[in-house]
């Protein structure tokens, strides 16, 4: 829920920008068609309720997501205006405010942001609430509505004129109304019809229960409402003369009414705005051409510039640091899980690392620092074939991508000067991309077996998997073939085995043809500790070669979570992340090493 209600938030943000810029153009547009004003509102309207948006670098919307989600977890809260003044001057009052307190098991917006939906969706509630309730006492007042002519009616609880429903709109009027102006009024409901405000006007108050919260909104409702009423008034208008216009303006005022609240229904004739109202139809002259297309086309630009989020910055675009072109020649990579002990990975994806340059970051820096102490517990380390030439010095060289400890902020270090931090869009996928780099290793290592039933030694009939962590039992499950419990009282088969604790984990084809093997086999394991399922990971088996009995089997890992799959012994052998070892792979203590 509090992922809901920040979304709504971030939406209602972006859509105040939107509303103040339409309030902007109504001043400019007095003299175009209120037709074209009213489109504008469907603008904020979409901004309002589609959480995604296309990316542009002609965006006017300052910031996409100016609260982000991971706010209730960061250390230093903050939030992204889309202006470093405003930025400057609110997030030192929210650090102050909501930083965690590390005696605190629990980060105070963790608590506030909860608090803050629970009365949000009341807030909905209520504005749903008072929405049925309104329709169904006009609904219970019309029942003895008398029908006037095709969908006309007249009620004496009608004090103006107005439409009323959905799927087959009626108009209403009152029995009192002057046989002068009912030819206006009739003609006006009828406008209404035609232009579907019957459907429009609901649902932007619908769009208002979403976002009741915040203050703009009440006001573009009641803008939009006025400006659907002056569109229709030109609708009718526009081919009448100067007393036609007397005797319609007349018409409003006759059947004006004082309304002091916000109705969701009805379209009422008299309802909104009538001095405005009666002053624009006085004045109406129907706008030249070139008025009408200038206001079109700037309308348009409005819609591309504030229906598109800006444009993110890439890593890969840092300050000019050609990373991407950094990736293609990079032939080493290491990376640090402390910011000071560095590893080597035997192998390495340039997807992941092209993935990695490819995350999004804010387009301005969020600092002026360019500190190479600054924090960077997570870097990787990117090495072309001139950094891994032989130096004299104890100096790791290559290209350093530092990201802080929750992910939130990235800086790139070449070694002749470091950039200013940027905030990371998506500190999550940002983390998940490390760790892809981090564990490639473990993850596209890939195992060879011979299977040969004809051979006594068990090591060619089965392969055996080996579990170095703690647990209770495990259960693994087959695709093809069998599991086999050899430490278990008459050694059985199935497609599905528990193992104790201690008990070694057999997979066999069981198959003495080796051309029926398929080409793909898998298992999968589950570690229990007690009843809660702990770890799991899915291994595949798949057959590259078969001769007569025998068969060559790749072995590697399709997906785990937190699992580790190594040779031990002549066994697979699974083994914790937390506990696999980066000592063989060439760990590097650069403590007090200089990164350039």
């Amino acid at each position: 829920m509090s992922g809901f209600f920040l979304t709504v938030v971030n939406m209602s943000i972006s859509a105040s920008w939107t509303l103040l810029a339409v309030l902007l153009l109504r001043i400019l547009f007095t003299k175009t068609p209120k037709w074209i004003t009213v489109l504008l509102w469907g603008v904020v309207a979409v901004r309002l309720i589609c959480p995604f948006s296309i990316e542009s670098a002609i965006s006017l919307i300052p910031s996409a997501e100016t609260i982000s989600y991971e706010i209730m977890m960061d250390k230093t809260p903050t939030v992204n205006s889309g202006f470093p003044v405003i930025n400057n001057f609110i997030n030192p009052v929210i650090n102050e405010s909501f930083a965690p307190n590390p005696s605190n098991s629990i980060n105070p917006l963790q608590i506030l942001i909860p608090v803050l939906s629970i009365v949000f969706i009341a807030g909905i509630a209520l504005m749903l609430g008072f929405t049925v309730i309104s329709y169904l006492r006009v609904k219970i007042k019309l029942g003895t509505a008398v029908l006037l002519r095709d969908n006309i009616f007249q009620s004496e609880n009608v004090a103006s004129p107005f439409v009323l429903g959905i799927i087959k709109p009626k108009i209403y009027l009152p029995f009192n109304i002057n046989e002068k102006d009912i030819g206006h009024v009739i003609a006006h409901e009828k406008a209404h019809i035609r232009r579907k405000d019957y459907l429009w006007k609901p649902l932007g108050f619908l769009i208002l229960t979403l976002h009741w919260f915040n203050p703009l909104m009440w006001l573009g409702y009641v803008l939009l409402c006025r400006d659907i009423e002056l569109a229709c008034d030109e609708k009718v208008i526009k081919d009448f003369d100067n007393e036609q216009k007397a005797d319609y303006s007349q018409a409003l005022l006759t059947c004006s009414v004082n309304r002091r609240m916000i109705s969701v229904c009805p379209l009422a004739f008299g309802e909104v705005g009538v001095k405005d109202r009666v002053k624009s139809v006085v004045k109406y002259k129907k706008p030249a051409f070139w008025i009408v297309a200038v206001a079109v086309a700037l309308s348009i630009v409005f819609a591309i510039c504030f229906l598109t989020n800006p444009a993110h910055n890439k890593i890969k675009n840092i300050e000019n640091m050609l990373l991407s072109q950094t990736v293609e020649e990079t032939v080493n990579v290491m990376y640090s899980n402390d910011g000071h002990t560095y590893s080597a990975l035997n192998g390495f994806s340039k997807d992941y690392l092209k993935e990695l340059v490819d995350i999004n970051i804010s387009n301005r820096e969020i600092s002026k620092n360019r500190s190479e102490d600054r924090e960077g517990k997570y870097i990787i380390v990117l090495r072309t074939e001139k950094d891994t030439e032989p130096t004299i010095y104890s100096h790791i060289k290559g290209v350093c991508i530092c990201f802080n400890s929750d992910f939130s902020e990235v800086w790139v270090n070449d070694g002749v000067k470091p950039t200013l931090s940027y905030k990371v869009i998506n500190p999550k996928k940002a983390k998940g991309i490390y760790e892809k780099i981090a564990d490639y290793d473990y993850y596209s290592a890939k195992f060879f077996w011979a299977y040969s039933p004809m051979l006594s030694y068990t090591g060619h009939y089965a392969k055996a998997f080996l579990f170095d962590l703690d647990y209770t039992h495990i259960e693994a499950t087959c695709t093809y073939g069998e599991m086999w419990n050899l430490d278990a009282k008459g050694q059985p088969k199935a497609k599905t085995l528990q193992f104790e604790k201690g008990q070694c984990v057999y997979w066999s084809p069981e198959e003495a043809v080796a051309e029926k093997i398929p080409k793909i086999s898998k298992v999968e394991f589950s570690v229990y500790d007690g009843n809660n399922k702990i770890y799991s990971s899915t291994v595949i088996f798949e057959c590259i070669s078969r001769v007569l009995s025998s068969a060559e089997f790749e072995i590697y890992i399709e997906k785990s979570n937190g699992l580790f799959l190594v040779q031990k012994d002549g066994a697979m052998c699974f083994v914790e992340k937390k506990n696999s070892s980066v000592s063989n792979i060439g760990g590097v203590d650069a403590t007090d090493v200089k990164i350039f």
